[in-house]
C-alpha cells in the first residue's frame, strides 16, 4: 500500500517538473514560473495498489523517466546543464549534512553518508569538467529552484526529531532522486552538445539511479517488520 502511494507521488513529481519546463521550454531564470515540484508532490493522490509496480526494477528497466516516452527537445546550453549538476549534488550534499547528526536509524544515517561521500566526489568532477572542456556555468531558474527547494527542506527537517525525521528525510530522498532522474533523462540529455558533458551526465544519472534504488530500500528496512537498528 505505501509502494502504491509512493509511485502515484513519484509520478506527479515526475510529471510536474517536466511540465515546467514545458510551459516555459527555457533552463532560464523565467522557466520556473508556475508550480513547483514540491508542491505538485504535496496534492497526494492514489493510485490502485494492483497496478503499483516495483520501483527499484522501473529503474534499473529505464521505465522511470518523466511518465511519458519521447523527451523534451534541446533547451539547456551546456553551461546551464554543469550549473544544474553542480547544484542537484550541492543540495543532497547539504542536506545530508545538516541532517546526519540527528538521525536515529542505521538505515537513514548508512543513506545519509552514502549520499555525502557520493555526491560531494561527482561535484568535484563537475568542477573539473568545466575547466578542462572551458564550459562557464551558467546558472539560470532550474538550478535556482533546486537551491530554494534544498533550503526549504532543509528548514523543515531541522523541526523534526527521531524518528519522524528519519521518514522524513528518506522520503525526501526518494523523491528527490526520482526528479532528478526525470529531469536528467527528460531534459538535461537531449539537450547536450558537448560529448564530454555527455559522458559526465552520464555518470551523473548511474549515481542517481543507484542512490534512487539506496533511498527505496532504506524505506522499506524502516518500514519492515525488522527494522534497522539504532546508532550508538
Amino acid at each position: 500500500m505505501r509502494r502504491a502511494r509512493f509511485f502515484a507521488r513519484w509520478a506527479r513529481a515526475a510529471t510536474g517538473i517536466v511540465s515546467l519546463h514545458l510551459g516555459v521550454v527555457g533552463c532560464g531564470v523565467d522557466s520556473l514560473a508556475g508550480t513547483s515540484p514540491r508542491e505538485s508532490t504535496d496534492a497526494g493522490g492514489t493510485v490502485d495498489s494492483g497496478e503499483a509496480i516495483d520501483a527499484s526494477r522501473a529503474i534499473e528497466a529505464g521505465a522511470i523517466d518523466a511518465g511519458c516516452g519521447t523527451p523534451l527537445f534541446a533547451v539547456c546550453s551546456d553551461g546551464q546543464i554543469l550549473a544544474i549538476l553542480a547544484a542537484e549534488f550541492s543540495a543532497r550534499v547539504n542536506l545530508a549534512s545538516a541532517v546526519r547528526a540527528s538521525l536515529g536509524s542505521t538505515s537513514a544515517l548508512d543513506l545519509a553518508e552514502k549520499i555525502l561521500t557520493d555526491d560531494a566526489v561527482l561535484g568535484v568532477e563537475v568542477q573539473g569538467e568545466m575547466r578542462e572542456t572551458a564550459i562557464a556555468s551558467a546558472p539560470g531558474g532550474v538550478d535556482q529552484e533546486i537551491s530554494q527547494e534544498a533550503q526549504w527542506v532543509s528548514q523543515a527537517l531541522g523541526a523534526e526529531r527521531a524518528p519522524a525525521l528519519d521518514a522524513a528525510y528518506i522520503e525526501e530522498e526518494v523523491l528527490a532522486h526520482l526528479r532528478a532522474l526525470a529531469l536528467i533523462d527528460r531534459l538535461l540529455a537531449p539537450s547536450v552538445h558537448d560529448p564530454r558533458v555527455g559522458d559526465l551526465l552520464a555518470r551523473a544519472r548511474d549515481l542517481v539511479v543507484q542512490h534512487a534504488q539506496a533511498a527505496i530500500q532504506a524505506e522499506s528496512d524502516l518500514d519492515g517488520p525488522c527494522a534497522a537498528g539504532k546508532k550508538d
